[in-house]
C-alpha cells in the first residue's frame, strides 16, 4: 500500500509539472494541443532522408562486417567499431562549432563524402589498414551528418512542431 502511496504522489508531480509546461507554452504562443500536431513536419522530411541515406549502410555493416572481415581475412573486425566510434567522438567536437560558424551545409556536404569515401574502401578492404582507414571516414561521415541535421532540423522546424522535427 505504500508504494500505490508513492506512485500516486509521483504521477501527481508529473501531472502538475506537466500542467504548468503547457501553461508556460500557451503563454509563449506555442500550441499544446496534441491533435492538431502533424505526424511528422515538413521541414525536418528532407532532411531526415538524408540521415537516412547515410545511417541505411551503417545497420548493413554491423550485421554482415565480422563475416566480411573473415572472409577477407582483415583481421579484428572489433577494431574497426573502435575506429569508428573515435572517428564520431573527434567529428561531433567539430561538426557542431563548425556549422555554427559557417552553416549546416558546411558540415554535411563533407560528412557525406567522408562516408562515400569510407564504403568505398570498406567494400574494397583486403587488409586490416584499408578496414581501419574506412572506419575512421564512416565515422566521420555519420557523426558529422548527424550534429548537422539535427541542428539543420531545429533551425528550420517551428517551436510549435520541434517534437514532431526531431522524431
Amino acid at each position: 500500500s505504500c508504494r500505490s502511496g508513492v506512485i500516486v504522489t509521483s504521477f501527481a508531480t508529473t501531472s502538475n509539472r506537466s500542467a504548468s509546461s503547457a501553461a508556460k507554452m500557451e503563454s509563449q504562443g506555442v500550441s499544446t494541443n496534441s491533435t492538431s500536431m502533424p505526424i511528422f513536419s515538413p521541414t525536418a522530411l528532407l532532411p531526415a532522408v538524408v540521415f537516412l541515406a547515410m545511417t541505411t549502410p551503417w545497420g548493413a555493416i554491423n550485421a554482415f562486417l565480422p563475416l566480411f572481415a573473415e572472409e577477407r581475412g582483415l583481421g579484428n573486425a572489433g577494431l574497426f567499431y573502435s575506429f569508428v566510434a573515435i572517428a564520431q567522438l573527434a567529428a561531433r567536437a567539430l561538426a557542431g562549432a563548425i556549422s555554427d560558424r559557417f552553416g549546416r551545409g558546411a558540415v554535411v556536404i563533407p560528412a557525406l563524402c567522408f562516408g562515400v569515401v569510407g564504403l568505398a574502401l570498406l567494400s574494397s578492404a583486403h587488409s586490416q589498414t584499408w578496414m581501419l582507414a574506412s572506419a575512421l571516414f564512416i565515422g566521420l561521415g555519420l557523426a558529422g551528418t548527424q550534429t548537422a541535421i539535427v541542428a539543420l532540423i531545429v533551425d528550420r522546424t517551428p517551436a510549435s512542431s520541434l517534437g514532431s522535427g526531431m522524431a
